[in-house]
């Protein structure tokens, strides 16, 4: 009987995420992961049922480590100023998303996205779970009188856009583009007060 253990999981998500870098989603082969693993293909399946299931692992672990502990902190602040939480949130959410090994992760996602089941659940690992975070932060941030939102979804993806709004293309598009932190702090510095001046407290 297999024994799975959690460190042979990372170590197989770690591979396959360097693996999908440098081969591309198509190119890379279960064999190839196992290989590089140094197990059999039995394993490697023992622990993700396809590829398609291995290649969602990559990404659900990569914006589990990095980013969901800056969602917990977000509603967790909702009692706090506004611009302060905002600023910091995006600061840091920014410098993690556009990281270089970040950018090019999305682009290989986006590659995937002729796969209708594969986009939906992307955006249900990814998206959705950002944008529900900062959905939830404007429910509470109200409530508590920092904010003035009668429509949460909308400012959250008003927020989210705002953020976005000077990087996302050029982050997909401008190879060899980096965005240093004092780029950052000047665009999330202008995207929150933009939203504070639709959404502060009155």
């Amino acid at each position: 009987m297999r024994v799975r253990t959690e460190a042979k999981r990372e170590l197989i998500l770690k591979t396959a995420g360097t693996a999908f870098m440098e081969l591309g989603y198509e190119g890379t082969s279960m064999a190839e992961i196992a290989a590089r693993v140094d197990c059999s293909k039995a394993t490697l399946y023992g622990y993700f049922a396809s590829k398609e299931e291995l290649f969602l692992g990559v990404i659900a672990h990569g914006v589990g480590s990095a980013v969901d502990p800056l969602l917990d902190e977000l509603f967790a602040s909702a009692g706090d100023a506004p611009e302060t939480v905002l600023r910091r949130f995006g600061e840091r959410y920014l410098v993690v998303t556009l990281a270089p090994d970040a950018i090019a992760m999305k682009r290989l996602i986006i590659a995937q996205m002729s796969d209708p089941e594969l986009a939906r659940r992307f955006w249900e690992l990814g998206p959705r779970r950002y944008l529900d975070a900062l959905e939830k932060y404007m429910v509470a941030a109200t409530g508590a009188g920092r904010l003035d939102v009668d429509d949460p979804k909308l400012a959250a993806q008003q927020l989210a856009a705002l953020y976005d709004a000077e990087t996302s293309s050029g982050g997909l598009f401008a190879g060899g583009q980096t965005f240093t932190r004092e780029y950052i702090t000047r665009i999330v510095t202008y995207a929150v007060r933009a939203f504070l001046r639709m959404y502060g407290s009155r």
